[in-house]
């Protein structure tokens, strides 16, 4: 699934789009006007003020939405075990709880986390 751009700030965009060859593992890579275009879309619906932190320690823009302060205060009561449930994975699977998700919906009535 692609998460929408206003789940990080636009500085995150930039550097993420800037290493698609490094991208989580694998090789994202684009040809350059796919990735320049891309790159415009996330960056100007990009909502950093809605993620909180936007740096790491060391100044880097964060790359991972799970590491932004929003997602950390939205998901203080769900259990580090919780998310390495078979079902779930990992806390970027954002679909096996937000059932809407994919269409941008991550509301709390949508939410079912599965067992």
């Amino acid at each position: 699934m692609a998460f929408p751009p206003q789940m990080l700030h636009a500085d995150s965009w930039r550097a993420m789009m800037g290493d698609l060859s490094h991208h989580f593992g694998s090789d994202a890579s684009l040809d350059e006007k796919r990735r320049i275009a891309i790159t415009d879309f996330l960056v100007a619906n990009a909502n950093g003020r809605k993620t909180g932190t936007t740096r790491d320690a060391a100044g880097k823009p964060l790359l991972r939405i799970t590491e932004t302060a929003r997602f950390a205060k939205k998901h203080r009561e769900i259990a580090a075990a919780t998310f390495q449930r078979a079902s779930i994975k990992s806390p970027a699977n954002c679909t096996a709880c937000h059932r809407q998700a994919a269409t941008g919906d991550y509301s709390e009535r949508s939410i079912n986390i599965p067992k």
